[in-house]
């Protein structure tokens, strides 16, 4: 038994999501098909890469530092001695047009009918697009979608955003970098906020802040393309979100400061924790198209996430007054990833800030985990590279960075 033929498109654009299959000799059983394994080489010259896929049917998204000629590469096992190789011609993915009507998604997959390893949509009949990848979480009691640096089509790069924002474009580069790989629309719907999305991972589970935020900003800027794209949706009085029941018609209260850990909100985005919906599927796709389609939730996401900055720096201003942008850096890092404890965070940040090795420190603030572990231990890296040569100190009077 071997496979005689992978069958696909062989012209598609990076971000688009496609599906191939192995052909198989004849005599191949059913049992046969998930013997197969695929492989691919994005870029000639370098090693192949195994694709977390068994069987013969694989959904395949080259990312844009595909461009160029990709091998898709199919084989019984590991150890084929005479695989098939499908190349494919990899181009750029056109800007999506703004709508000028309601958004119409399609979902490529229904997730109540099987498990798909990947998701694509169709935005008004437009060619499909990857929304994000399964992933199981907290010991595979939580199912959803993760869209990473790996299938993003827009990365962060703090220098475009210099002008306007001066040091502060770049003080939260190294987290972002750390965090999702630079993805400007990256998704996450399957750990416990339920719903995160966007440069600094824009999180649902807090009222007013986070996603509720972002969401809520950007149907301030535009409210008619807001409606285009979430058309269920609707800003009350420019503070709270009512959502319409797709099935019934009915409009209800999403967002309130009753509800401060946003249960409404997150249970309409998604309504089961255990699995993934077709509702979570469809809000990610309009958000990451409206993305890809408009510079200003791009730009909205940076201007959040420099106040955020700000604010983060305002609390320990006494602290961190004369001290290197680094250690400013760092603070972020830990505030952003909310480590150091509920309710003990700022008083150990304070403390490490006035401490003889500051850095040293503030790099010790993380439980025990693995997970917190690894990202300091990245997050600490990339901030000291970034920032090895700067003169840069934080000023409380104006605060602001200044050269020392």
């Amino acid at each position: 038994m071997r496979v005689i033929k992978i069958v696909g498109e062989t012209n598609i654009e990076a971000g688009t999501l496609m599906r191939y299959q192995a052909r198989l000799s004849d005599g191949a059983r059913q049992a046969d098909f998930s013997s197969v394994r695929w492989k691919v080489r994005e870029k000639r010259g370098t090693v192949l890469r195994s694709l977390p896929t068994a069987g013969r049917d694989l959904s395949y998204g080259p990312t844009s530092d595909a461009l160029g000629t990709v091998e898709l590469i199919a084989q019984i096992g590991w150890n084929d001695p005479a695989p098939q190789t499908l190349e494919i011609s990899v181009t750029p993915l056109d800007v999506p047009s703004l709508p000028t009507t309601p958004v119409k998604v399609e979902l490529d997959q229904d997730p109540t009918t099987g498990s798909y390893r990947a998701f694509s949509a169709r935005v008004n009949g437009g060619g499909a697009f990857l929304v994000g990848r399964r992933v199981a979480y907290a010991r595979r009691t939580r199912l959803g979608l993760a869209l990473s640096d790996r299938d993003a089509q827009l990365y962060y790069d703090p220098s475009s955003y210099e002008a306007e924002y001066g040091a502060w474009a770049g003080l939260f580069a190294s987290s972002v970098l750390v965090e999702g790989g630079g993805a400007i629309e990256a998704v996450n719907s399957y750990d416990l906020a339920t719903f995160s999305y966007g440069l600094i991972q824009f999180a649902a589970h807090v009222y007013g802040a986070g996603f509720h935020q972002l969401l809520r900003a950007a149907f301030l800027k535009d409210p008619v393309l807001a409606s285009y794209y979430f058309p269920f949706l609707q800003l009350d009085a420019g503070k709270e979100f009512l959502g319409q029941d797709r099935s019934t018609g009915v409009w209800k209260q999403l967002t309130t400061a009753t509800d401060p850990k946003n249960f409404a909100l997150r249970t309409f985005i998604k309504p089961a924790s255990s699995r993934i919906t077709r509702e979570e599927i469809d809000f990610a796709a309009r958000l990451i198209h409206w993305t890809r389609s408009q510079k200003m939730l791009p730009n909205l996401m940076v201007e959040l996430a420099v106040d955020r900055a700000k604010q983060y720096m305002r609390d320990v201003e006494k602290d961190l007054d004369g001290k290197g942008i680094a250690l400013a850096a760092m603070v972020f890092d830990i505030r952003n990833n909310g480590r150091g404890g509920r309710g003990t965070a700022l008083a150990r940040i304070r403390a490490a800030l006035n401490a003889a090795h500051p850095m040293n420190e503030l790099a010790l603030i993380h439980d025990s985990s693995r997970a917190q572990k690894a990202h300091v231990k990245l997050v600490l890296a990339a901030i000291t590279k970034r920032y090895a040569s700067s003169r840069l100190v934080y000023d409380q009077v104006t605060e602001s960075f200044i050269e020392k």
